[in-house]
């Protein structure tokens, strides 16, 4: 029986590799949680900001412009957070290849 050629083995053996490997999945995921858990801290704390301006409101105006300001808010945070996450990203896989 011919054994089946692995790829993943085959990979190992590239020098360049291996300090990919550690980049993306030793150094990269720490300095993406730190960003990922910021970010839900601020949307955490948007989220309780825009339930008290709620209770504020009189009118349902005043609700629907609450509302509006939020997701209008939430939008532009979590578009930039999407940027600032590829960004990490890209610069850890250049500095795995610069290594």
């Amino acid at each position: 029986m011919k054994p089946s050629f692995n790829p993943f083995a085959a990979a190992l053996q590239d020098q360049a590799l291996p300090a990919t490997w550690h980049t993306l999945f030793v150094d990269g995921p720490g300095s993406i949680g730190v960003e990922v858990t910021k970010f839900a801290a601020a949307r955490c704390k948007a989220h309780g900001e825009f339930l008290a301006r709620i209770n504020r409101c009189k009118t349902f105006g005043d609700v629907f412009a609450a509302q509006s300001d939020y997701f209008q808010e939430a939008w532009f945070s979590y578009a930039g957070e999407a940027e600032r996450l590829t960004d990490e990203a890209n610069s850890k896989l250049k500095q795995s290849k610069a290594a």
